[in-house]
This record gives C-alpha cells, sequence and structure tokens, in this order.
C-alpha cells in the first residue's frame, strides 16, 4: 500500500507549544425542551468529530455581528430552530460571512439564507436519496445513481425540499419520490443571493426533519460530516493546544473519506513508533509506519484504495503512550 510520511521538526526553545486542527462551530439551536434534546443528537456527534462548540440559543443569533463570527469555521443552524426567529439575523446570515451548515430546507430558512424567495416545498417520508454528483465531496464517498438510505426510523421525514430556480446550486442528493426536489445540496462562495448579496463562503444543506434525528444513520451522518469539510474546506480558525511534552493522536480528517486521509500525531519523545490500521473486528490491515521518529509533529498519508466500506481502527504506539481512533471508509 503507497504510504507518504512527512515530518516537521519543532525546537522546544523556539516553539512553547504545537497546534492540530480543530474546527470551532457556532451552535444555533434551542434552550431546553424537546428541541434541544434531539439537537444532542448532532452535538454528540460534533464532540466525536472533534468540532468545538458554542451553542446558542435561536434568538441569540440576532445580537451577533460579522466580526462576532471571527472566532469560528462555521455555523451550524439546527432543524429545531425556527426560521421565524432567524429573521432578525438575516443581515449577518445572507452575505455568508463564515460557512453555513444546515439541516432544514424550509423555503423560509432557504429565503433566510439568500438562496430563494419562493415558497415551494414539500415534506416526505424517509426514503433513499439518489446520488446525482458522486465526484463531489458532499457526495461522502457515494457513487453517482447510487440510491443511499440516510434514516431508518418509521414515521420518520426528510425535511422541507425547496426547488430553487432562482439562485445556482450544486445538487446532490435528489429525492427519489420527487426527482425533480433535492435532499443534499450546496451554495458556492461568489454566488449573488436572490437579493444580489454577494456571498462570502459556503452553504450546505442536508434535509432532515427533527422528528427523524434519533434514526439517523451512518449513512446520513457521513453526508453532515461532508457537508461540513466541503464548506469549510478543511480550515480551521481554531486550533488544540498540545504542550511539547504531550503526546497526541488526531482524529483523522476527511473522515469519513474515500479514498486518502491524513493521521496527525505529536511525540513527546523520540522513539520507535508505530502506528497500524484494524477493521471493526479487530483484525489487523495494515502498519502505516514502523520506525524511529524524531519528537514533534508528524503526519501520515493514509491510501484505502483496496478497502471495503466500513468502520476502521488506527493505533499509535511509542513510549509509554498507545491510543486508538475510529475512522469510516465510505466508497
Amino acid at each position: 500500500m503507497k504510504r507518504k510520511l512527512f515530518i516537521l521538526a519543532i525546537m522546544v526553545f523556539m516553539v512553547p507549544m504545537i497546534v492540530l486542527p480543530q474546527l470551532h462551530c457556532l451552535y444555533v439551536s434551542t434552550i431546553g425542551g424537546m428541541g434541544a434534546l434531539n439537537s444532542e443528537y448532532f452535538i454528540n456527534k460534533f464532540t466525536d468529530w472533534g468540532y468545538t462548540m458554542d451553542i446558542i440559543g435561536q434568538n441569540d443569533l440576532s445580537i451577533y455581528f460579522p466580526e462576532d463570527l471571527e472566532p469560528y469555521d462555521f455555523i451550524f443552524i439546527d432543524e429545531v430552530v425556527s426560521s421565524g426567529s432567524l429573521e432578525a439575523s438575516n443581515f449577518l446570515l445572507e452575505p455568508h460571512p463564515v460557512p453555513i451548515v444546515t439541516t432544514e430546507n424550509y423555503a423560509i430558512r432557504n429565503n433566510i439564507l439568500g438562496y430563494c424567495n419562493n415558497t415551494q416545498a414539500t415534506n416526505i417520508p424517509a426514503e433513499p436519496i439518489k446520488i446525482v454528483n458522486g465526484d463531489h465531496h458532499m457526495a461522502a464517498g457515494f457513487a453517482t445513481n447510487e440510491n443511499v438510505t440516510i434514516n431508518t426510523g418509521g414515521g420518520a421525514n426528510e425535511d422541507l425540499i425547496p426547488n430553487l430556480p432562482e439562485i445556482d446550486f450544486i445538487p446532490i442528493g435528489q429525492s427519489t419520490s420527487l426527482p425533480d426536489l433535492y435532499v443534499v445540496y450546496g451554495v458556492e462562495a461568489g454566488n449573488m443571493t436572490v437579493n444580489g448579496i454577494e456571498m462570502q463562503n459556503r452553504g450546505a444543506i442536508v434535509g432532515f426533519h427533527e422528528n427523524g434525528f434519533a434514526a439517523i444513520n451512518d449513512n446520513g451522518y457521513a453526508f453532515i460530516k461532508a457537508a461540513v469539510e466541503w464548506a469549510t474546506e478543511g480550515g480551521s480558525a481554531v486550533e488544540t493546544e498540545v504542550l511539547p511534552d504531550q503526546y497526541a493522536l488526531s482524529q483523522n480528517y476527511p473522515n469519513p473519506f474515500n479514498p486518502e486521509t491524513t493521521i496527525h500525531f505529536h511525540l513527546a519523545k523520540a522513539g520507535h513508533t508505530i502506528l497500524t490500521v484494524y477493521n471493526a473486528l479487530g483484525q489487523f490491515v495494515t502498519t502505516l509506519v514502523d520506525e524511529d521518529l524524531s519528537d514533534g509533529l508528524h503526519h501520515v498519508n493514509f491510501q484505502a484504495d483496496q478497502l471495503q466500506s466500513g468502520v476502521y481502527y488506527y493505533k499509535l504506539q511509542s513510549g509509554d503512550f498507545s491510543e486508538m481512533k475510529k475512522m469510516v471508509v465510505l466508497k
């Protein structure tokens, strides 16, 4: 298996600490009640993915200004948030001062984000979605024309799916029952909103209705993760601090991935280091690193061309340090 190892030497007397990338999210939700309980599904996932969050109530966004968003890599607006409560923040949201990701496709939400000003929307029961652009990162590794189930709960809905005739958008996941409408799509930076305002950053939408949050499957979360990755382009305004005398193994990025991902790690001391990959059954798959390394920050690119879709684990061992993390291959 092809592998590349790139070593960055860090001089302790020049750099008091090293940093590992970590996306920082302004998470807009509701405070208290069933809405907040439903939001916990996404909050837990964001934590698992290594994102940090400041969680605010839906009405609190109206007191923010563009300069208040500088510490954040993206805004996530939960489906539980009333679109009407966001109208006071229209001046902030429509220009997309930072990337925006949301799980609601309701026409009012899209109007606030500047994507359309019509009222066409359709609420449908949960169904597989058809991938129409498998080459795009937001397709989460699924192939063009593949039907993908994203929500396995009875009685759950995909969210209200608008037609966007008034703005260029990137179709990704199409409704299988209403093929002119879309569940997953993106909007590129530089587009003009329906009100003639230039979007400074990307927007990404994956349509889950609140009543289906508990039933989102791994495929569904893969689309959310891919949406964040595409919207942010992997950029991070906030980083995790790691002291020079600490060991650290970061979450691979991107994750899920197909076919390549990058794993960062930091060694407090020089020494023999082993980085191995295992499948979901704990069976050995491959060794990425097995050599003496200097202390400091390292990263290795992992090619998974020959692996099937599924959950895998990577384990770092160096000196007395040992840590394992999960990654997902999606093809």
